[in-house]
């Protein structure tokens, strides 16, 4: 209904760095295409690539974005994929380099290290997905067996093979995070781009998480050098931390109905 006969662009993130779900790209362009033959299709796909089979051209997509730095490639570089004949207004005019799209020196170390990491990435995805998935199905299982008063977030199984995210009831992410990383468990309270926002998640919200709860969200991401003995650990050490911060949380009933008789 929001596409318009006046609409030029849609835009859609393949996957969700904060909830994990995978969108059905494919069925979207569909169905845009379909209500809106011009209309130029672009998703950000940068999660996906080097974790999920990534096909542009399955998709139907006009363009696509990436980054290298999410799939062990150098910092500072990113790709832009466009279908022939899209054409794209310069963001800095000024030389032809890359198409005549973005003017300025080439980083060639920057370029040259994306497409291996590329080349890596494509010959180890099978393994990667499998042995991250399992890991990632393993936690699920294990802290639905340990805790309770949690949700977890994003579609139970067309999600990023590496990502878990999950809300715990009663106590702040910012406070998890703090505490696992004294334990030397590095995890996220939401996407990197709003980590530092201290501000409830829009992307909680629009799946229908109940704004009480939304600050408990934390999301945990395997990588390549992860081991079962790190689930183990997370295992180990998440119940724990979960337990003692609801010990101090002003959240808990317990906690409130003895401040309240304080006050009485």
């Amino acid at each position: 209904e929001a596409i318009r006969p006046d609409t030029v662009l849609i835009s859609i993130g393949h996957s969700n760095r904060e909830v994990g779900t995978i969108q059905n790209i494919k069925e979207l362009v569909k169905v845009a295409k379909e209500k809106n033959p011009k209309v130029i299709f672009h998703t950000d796909a940068c999660p996906s690539l080097g974790h999920y089979p990534v096909d542009v051209k399955d998709w139907g997509v006009d363009a696509a974005s990436f980054t290298a730095h999410l799939m062990y490639g150098p910092k500072g570089v990113g790709a832009l994929w466009t279908r022939k004949g899209v054409k794209i207004r310069p963001l800095i005019e000024g030389g032809t380099q890359e198409r005549g799209v973005r003017a300025g020196t080439e980083n060639v170390p920057g370029i040259v290290g994306f497409g291996a990491a590329c080349e890596l990435a494509m010959k180890e995805l099978q393994d990667r997905m499998e042995r991250l998935s399992r890991y990632r199905d393993r936690l699920r299982k294990g802290l639905e067996e340990r805790l309770d008063m949690i949700e977890f977030t994003g579609h139970p199984t067309q999600r990023l093979p590496h990502h878990l995210s999950l809300i715990v009831h009663l106590i702040e992410g910012e406070a998890m995070l703090l505490r696992l990383d004294l334990m030397g468990i590095e995890t996220a309270s939401g996407s990197a781009c709003v980590s530092l926002a201290l501000k409830q998640s829009h992307v909680l919200f629009a799946i229908g998480v109940a704004k009480e709860v939304a600050n408990g969200s934390i999301v945990f991401s395997f990588g390549r050098d992860n081991t079962d003995e790190d689930v183990d650990y997370v295992l180990e050490e998440f119940p724990k931390t979960v337990k003692l911060l609801r010990e101090l949380s002003p959240f808990n009933p317990e906690n409130w109905e003895q401040y309240v008789k304080g006050k009485k």
